[in-house]
């Protein structure tokens, strides 16, 4: 395995490191750092936790967290892997629609109103799915065991993105919503890492897009695959950069303002604006189910109607031609 100096000295500060702890702040009160990472659907966050993985143990590569083999997903639970003592990495479904309820089920994943399940609950098939759909109301009834069970993570937005999309140049307006989602759940724009960094593709375009959005930290690399596995030093170097300055981003805010005893009272105040918000969506999507069910029985009717009419015509068309035939036959005879 590769051990240059300064990719030996990232990971002794990954195994050492606590919350904090590169800004003299380690008694803050945080006891992890967890990357949450966010996208969409196959744009590769499951293989930039493998590589992660693999780089940091400085071991062969593994598909520790089922990796699709395309631009597919097959990741459906928000599921934690231990990078180092302090530092966790949570992967997590797919955004599809960029809808509503995508970005409202982040803001609760981001202020850590949802529970993650961990390498060995995945193992004995205790993870849950996430479901995109309003629910966020269930975490009000074990609201205590989740605020004091995660007001002590402090979690760092990580939106990765595929170079080889062109979503965010056609929905600007929904990324833009989703990374202020993220900078309001944890007082960082996300880190973005761009997938897919092949040489015939241009990332000036994509890269001026995001920082127009606000983000400052924009990190091309390509993952380890199961395709392509073998480890090298040019790529190791950048996750173990992207790492760094995850660690970074963190304590700079956990220095500036962050505390446990804040987030407690700030993550009730969130779930309550989140439930809230589901609940106007629950009366919205009442009204729509209503006004489609007045606009199907309408259509419904107006069509027996029609149906009627043009029964009557038949009927009254078949009686004419009857009446002349019958009338016709009677001169001839």
């Amino acid at each position: 395995m590769f051990r240059s100096t300064a990719d030996a000295e990232i990971r002794q500060a990954l195994a050492t490191y606590s919350p904090g702890s590169t800004r003299g702040a380690q008694h803050a009160g945080y006891t992890r750092v967890c990357l949450q990472l966010f996208g969409l659907s196959g744009h590769g966050k499951s293989s930039l936790i493998n590589s992660c993985l693999c780089v940091v143990k400085n071991d062969v590569f593994s598909n520790t967290a089922r990796s699709a083999n395309s631009n597919v997903t097959i990741t459906m639970a928000r599921k934690e892997y231990k990078l180092a003592n302090c530092v966790y990495i949570i992967d997590n479904r797919g955004l599809n629609t960029l809808a509503e309820e995508e970005v409202l089920e982040l803001s609760a994943q981001l202020n850590n109103l949802r529970m993650a399940s961990s390498e060995n609950e995945e193992a004995t098939g205790k993870d849950s799915d996430v479901e995109w759909e309003p629910g966020v109301e269930k975490i009000l009834s074990h609201l205590d065991e989740l605020i004091n069970k995660n007001c002590t993570d402090f979690l760092v937005p990580v939106l990765v993105y595929n170079l080889k999309s062109t979503i965010i140049q056609k929905n600007k307006q929904q990324f833009e919503k989703m990374i202020d989602t993220a900078y309001g759940a944890t007082g960082l724009h996300p880190i973005i890492v761009l997938t897919k960094h092949e040489p015939y593709y241009s990332i000036g375009k994509v890269v001026y897009q995001f920082t127009d959005l606000g983000c400052l930290h924009i990190i091309p690399l390509e993952n380890y695959t199961p395709q392509n596995p073998r480890r090298n030093p040019e790529t190791d170097e950048k996750i173990l950069n992207f790492l760094k300055v995850c660690l970074q981003e963190a304590d700079r805010l956990i220095q500036r303002k962050h505390n446990p005893d804040l987030r407690k009272v700030m993550m009730r105040k969130i779930a309550a604006r989140i439930v809230s918000e589901e609940e106007k969506m629950k009366v919205q999507l009442e009204s729509l189910k209503k006004e489609l069910q007045t606009t199907k029985e309408k259509v419904k009717d107006e069509m027996l109607k029609k149906m009627f009419k043009f029964f009557c015509y038949f009927l009254l068309t078949c009686f004419i031609i009857a009446s002349n035939y019958l009338a016709y036959k009677t001169k001839q005879a």
